[in-house]
């Protein structure tokens, strides 16, 4: 599902590329937020139990952080394509 470096062909296109793109961009960001609830339940569970197997909280918590960075992205691809998709209405 890697985003293609091309040219918009039509309408069609655009429309199709937001969709790819903005279901990668829900899919990675939920996938922050799976870690950042991995991480909080880590912490709870090493500071109640004092277990330390596994990943620790931080480097859940950077997971998270570079999985939003990602996500970052297709959420821009989607922004473009969408401008794209008004400037060729308003010329119309």
């Amino acid at each position: 599902m890697a985003i293609e470096m091309e040219a918009f062909k039509d309408r069609a296109h655009v429309v199709a590329e937001i969709k790819k793109c903005a279901m990668a961009a829900n899919v990675i960001s939920w996938l922050a937020v799976l870690f950042v609830v991995i991480g909080v339940f880590s912490d709870w569970r090493e500071f109640h139990y004092g277990d330390r197997t596994g990943l620790q909280t931080t480097s859940w918590f950077l997971l998270a952080i570079f999985a939003a960075a990602m996500a970052v992205m297709p959420h821009m691809h989607v922004v473009v394509a969408k401008h794209l998709l008004g400037t060729e209405v308003l010329k119309k």
